[in-house]
């Protein structure tokens, strides 16, 4: 792997064990709830960072379609609720794309970071490390999110499930 996509990786690893995080404990109903008419669901936002994954797939040269269309593409106002994907769903598209999204990051040549992106970009840069770089950060924001949805909905946090997984594995292990 170019040294450049190093930190991009690191930035996807760390999200795909974040993201997997963010369905523990959410039941189907509490997690389609708006905590205000105009905020998205945690539904919502899981959706929207699944669906986003496939225009970084699409970066590193694995071209498939998302599900469920545009559905995600930007925020909502009030919305029903039920026209979405169930959160079985929506971690499973997330699990399938993880590993073959890690794969082609490793395998990415050099040659394509200066390449344009098919799309516009909020950044200076217009071009494939740069958009590499923006989408791992967009999932990185949205991940935050959950984990405060998830704590306005009074389940623990995405971070205080992490830190309670690694000190009992650090528990478990022999000193």
């Amino acid at each position: 792997m170019h040294v450049a996509l190093k930190p991009i990786s690191e930035i996807i690893r760390v999200n795909n064990y974040m993201f997997g995080l963010g369905f523990e404990g959410v039941e189907e109903e509490l997690a389609r709830k708006q905590l205000q008419p105009n905020a998205n669901s945690l539904t919502w936002i899981m959706g929207h960072v699944a669906s986003v994954r496939f225009y970084l797939m699409g970066l590193t040269g694995v071209e498939e379609k998302c599900p469920w269309g545009d559905m995600f593409e930007s925020s909502i106002m009030k919305v029903d609720q039920t026209k979405f994907p169930n959160l079985n769903e929506i971690k499973s598209v997330w699990e399938s794309q993880a590993a073959k999204l890690e794969s082609s990051l490793a395998n990415f040549p050099e040659s394509r970071f200066g390449d344009a992106v098919p799309f516009k970009l909020p950044t200076q840069e217009q071009t494939v490390l740069s958009a590499l770089a923006f989408l791992a950060m967009h999932e990185s924001y949205h991940i935050g999110q959950m984990s405060t949805q998830r704590r306005m909905l009074g389940i623990d946090s995405i971070f205080d499930l992490a830190v309670a997984k690694r000190k009992a594995a650090q528990e478990a292990s022999p000193a």
